[in-house]
């Protein structure tokens, strides 16, 4: 017997018994054991290392890489790689346009999904209700959205308080009076309470029916204040647009308002038609002047070539009248009674007393000359 059997038989573990092979086993676990957790030790490091440092930047957002906190640089788009934290660290922001609401409503009108059908007797309620007051100490209700977008990341992140995670939505708490949730800090938040103030500032400064009827230049005020105010701010931000939703007055006094809008766009029609009609009487009369001046022009050329005639007319019998007076005398005097004479239905011839004689001569003409047909006038003519 040699002296590993010797020590073996000493321990009590027989060579080649059930128990020596259940310790050969045992240590083979043991072993495989060892060498598996040293591959998932190091596999876990390799991808702490590479996995854990690699930053990928997902579509409308942009990443801030941070070293100790501070920051680094920003990335808008692929795939980087840093040494892992706590050394480097990175923070995502939404780079993409948003749209935060902020409304001036009672309860009643945000609860229904038709703020007209709101009934009409049931009073605001001071804390609870939301209202704005115009220039002229009336009350209305409006709300507004606004579109912004993100364009400095960095500044954005550094200058607002915000989640710290800025994909994070805003803190909120539960309004003791509205029981609704609303943000106490958060960019979301920061942009609301701005817009409010803005409109709050402006609609005190207009009357009730600019505010209401030609809102345009109120929603063009607001968007350009509020643009203004972000401006200035330099917080990261840049404003795409500002948005008047609905602008109306409160609920008791709608049908009164509307009376109103009836009245404006009776008004508006009649307006319309008076208009309508200037333009028609000023086209008529225009049309008329000119039809008039044309006559006139005509009638001119006309009259003027007949005073041409007329003069040549004369001054050629003036100068037979130089030459023959007498011809020329008897020669119009009997032109004028044929004229004069071509006028008369019924002609009767009497003779004179020239030879002394007391007789008077009449002569009847049985076949007299027929008419001639008047010429109308020009203005029956056409």
């Amino acid at each position: 017997m040699d002296n590993l059997t010797e020590e073996k038989i000493i321990h009590g573990v027989e060579p080649g018994g059930a128990y020596d092979q259940g310790l050969k086993a045992l240590v083979h676990m043991a072993k495989f054991l060892f060498f598996a957790m040293v591959l998932v030790i190091v596999v876990m490091l390799i991808y702490y290392i590479a996995a854990s440092g690699l930053c990928s930047v997902p579509p409308q957002q942009a990443a801030l890489v941070l070293r100790f906190g501070k920051y680094q640089t920003t990335h808008t788009e692929g795939w980087h790689w840093y040494p892992p934290s706590p050394v480097y660290s990175f923070v995502y922001v939404k780079t993409s346009s948003q749209t935060v609401d902020v409304t001036f409503e009672s309860q009643a009108d945000r609860q229904m999904q038709n703020p007209e059908m709101a009934p009409e007797n049931k009073p605001l309620v001071p804390g609870a209700d939301n209202y704005l007051l115009s220039g002229d100490a009336n009350i209305i209700h409006t709300s507004w959205s606004v579109e912004y977008r993100v364009f400095n990341p960095r500044k954005y992140y550094e200058t607002i308080q915000g989640p710290i995670n800025p994909l994070n939505n805003d803190a909120v708490q539960v309004d003791p009076n509205t029981k609704e949730q609303q943000g106490i800090r958060g960019p979301q938040t920061l942009i609301r309470n701005l817009l409010r103030c803005v409109v709050i500032n402006v609609t005190a400064g207009k009357k009730v029916e600019n505010l209401l009827y030609n809102n345009k230049d109120y929603s063009d005020e607001v968007q350009q204040q509020f643009i203004n105010l972000i401006t200035s701010m330099d917080i990261g931000i840049e404003i795409n647009n500002v948005i008047l939703r609905q602008a109306s007055p409160p609920a008791s006094t709608r049908r009164a308002f509307s009376e109103v809008t009836e009245a404006n766009q009776i008004r508006s029609t009649e307006i319309e038609k008076a208009r309508e009609y200037k333009v028609n009487t000023e086209t008529t009369t225009r049309a008329r002047a000119q039809q008039i001046l044309s006559e006139a022009g005509a009638y001119r050329i006309r009259t003027v070539a007949q005073l041409e005639a007329e003069s040549i007319y004369f001054k050629s019998i003036y100068e037979q009248y130089k030459a023959n007076p007498e011809s020329v005398l008897t020669a119009l005097y009997n032109n004028t009674l044929v004229n004069v004479l071509s006028a008369v239905d019924d002609k009767y011839i009497v003779g004179d007393y020239s030879n002394g004689e007391k007789r008077r001569q009449v002569r009847i003409q049985l076949n007299p000359e027929p008419r001639k047909p008047k010429a109308k006038p020009e203005s029956e003519v056409r």
